[in-house]
């Protein structure tokens, strides 16, 4: 960020987002990566889902967004 900030001129802010990746099967992993991505500076998280079979890709939405708090569980 710091070096992005430093190419940016005038008051109008920007946001960040970072992501594109899938959701790792270790969810605790994947927060700490959100984690980080924010204290760099990041805005916006973008979880990528694979194309595939209808029914997957609504219940991987339809789980809802991974968030570095523990709001979100793994299926049992």
């Amino acid at each position: 960020m710091h070096v992005v900030g430093g190419h940016i001129t005038g008051d109008r802010p920007f946001t960040i987002a970072v992501g594109g990746s899938g959701r790792r099967e270790d969810w605790e992993a994947e927060r700490d990566h959100i984690r980080a991505v924010a204290a760099a500076g990041a805005d916006w998280w973008i979880e990528w889902v694979p194309p595939g079979e209808r029914e997957a890709m609504v219940a991987a939405v339809e789980r809802g967004s991974l968030r570095p708090s523990a709001e979100v569980s793994p299926p049992a």
